[in-house]
């Protein structure tokens, strides 16, 4: 058995009847009115139309000059135009075109079937497999219009085909007629042939490879740009996307939009980038991951919530200066930083329950020297106030030891009385 096959742009189907059916229409009743015109206008009612399809064919033959018959004539030419006006706006009422609710996922293939003495086959009911290679002969098997098990690359099975004067069509991947669909990446490839096989006949040689009509070039591209392609070293751009409105949006407007529906926090990403190894990576939860550097320019915000933490593993390697001068602190009086190791420490007030480290310490301006303070003379000197017990361990005055106001403090009290008073 032998077949000539046929490879048909799926657009020369339905859609091309259609128009053709709306223009036969038209020009039908286009020459319906032209007709009825030429007649109004003569001197006798002599209809003659015939009609090549759309109508039957139908002959109205009819005379007479007398005043009666001009004015019979009028009207009926009068309510024959129209009608034929009136039928014309209603067909074009009546047209409506809606928008496709998407791509038809399925290839038209159209052959031919002769005998082997070169007449077409008997009409009637063929048991016929199609399948899609990546290479003329051999290769991976990526399809099977009909498989045991409903996969693509399942156990072929065949399906039936109505054959009438040697001719067939077929939708392949039309699941409505129980194929199996098209995988969604099987025309990503750079060669694909297509395998027929007739009844219990060997598959038929060559494969038939499928190519791309006209217009579906542009395919390969969106608005001129590769999803694929090189760039030339003098700059520019693979894929660039622009949103063109000038318009204040209402409403949530992206320029670029992703959205997954993944549910694994380990292998579902909204977005990854790599040169041989991975850079950046968004998971579908919003974590970002970079393995390079990280810059933000203006006004940045970490968290939005006291719960949100921070963690810093690097080391600083800059100032970190607050905004504005005595207005931000660093830790809560319920939340302290367990230790302070600095070179210079400067503050007007230092509250802390631990070890605190530093080679100078400043304290309302007068810097502090040694572990601990020399003498009560530079306790005194800074102002301290202390309610813990002062010890002198021996230690004489070489000076006047008095009150910081006339008669208002006691030398000891009833409870605590001085031993001896040497005078």
């Amino acid at each position: 058995m032998q077949t000539d096959n046929q490879n048909r742009s799926v657009k020369n189907g339905w859609g091309e009847k259609l128009k053709l059916g709306l223009r036969n229409t038209l020009s039908n009743v286009g020459v319906f009115v032209l007709r009825l015109a030429n007649i109004c206008s003569s001197n006798s009612l002599n209809i003659e139309y015939r009609a090549e399809s759309t109508f039957s064919e139908a002959e109205i033959q009819r005379s007479g000059n007398s005043a009666k018959r001009k004015f019979m004539r009028r009207v009926v030419c009068a309510g024959m135009l129209a009608l034929a006006i009136v039928g014309t706006w209603y067909v074009v009422r009546g047209t409506s075109y809606a928008n496709a609710a998407g791509i038809a996922h399925t290839v038209n293939y159209q052959g031919r079937l002769l005998t082997t003495g070169g007449t077409s086959v008997p009409d009637g009911t063929y048991q016929m497999e199609f399948r899609l290679y990546t290479a003329a002969s051999g290769g991976s098997h990526l399809w099977s219009a009909s498989t045991t098990d409903a996969t693509p690359t399942g156990s072929v099975a065949a399906i039936d085909i109505t054959v009438t004067n040697g001719l067939f069509s077929v939708l392949l991947g039309d699941e409505g007629n129980g194929q199996v669909a098209f995988p969604e990446d099987i025309f990503n490839n750079d060669g694909l042939y297509l395998g027929v096989t007739i009844g219990a006949d060997s598959e038929m040689t060559p494969r038939k490879r499928l190519s791309a009509v006209p217009y579906a070039y542009n395919s390969e591209t969106l608005q001129g740009q590769y999803a694929s392609h090189t760039v030339a070293n003098t700059g520019g751009s693979l894929f660039a996307l622009n949103l063109g409105s000038t318009d204040a949006a209402v409403a949530n407007r992206s320029a670029f939009y992703v959205h997954t529906s993944g549910t694994s926090n380990v292998y579902d990403f909204l977005m990854r980038a790599d040169s041989g190894s991975s850079l950046f990576s968004i998971t579908r939860q919003g974590n970002v991951t970079t393995t390079g550097n990280l810059q933000v320019d203006g006004h940045t915000i970490l968290g939005n919530a006291t719960s949100d933490m921070l963690t810093v593993n690097a080391r600083v390697s800059s100032d970190l200066t607050p905004a504005a001068d005595v207005t931000y602190n660093l830790g809560l009086p319920a939340l302290r930083w367990k230790s302070l190791y600095a070179a210079n420490v400067s503050s007007t007030n230092i509250e802390a329950s631990g070890y605190v480290s530093t080679t100078q310490l400043f304290i309302n301006g007068t810097m502090v020297t040694g572990i601990e303070t020399q003498d009560l003379q530079d306790v005194t000197d800074l102002g301290a106030i202390t309610t813990n017990w002062i010890q002198f361990a021996g230690a004489t005055s070489t000076s006047n030891f008095l009150p910081g106001t006339n008669n208002l403090y006691n030398l000891g009290s009833t409870a605590y009385a001085w031993k001896k008073l040497f005078s």
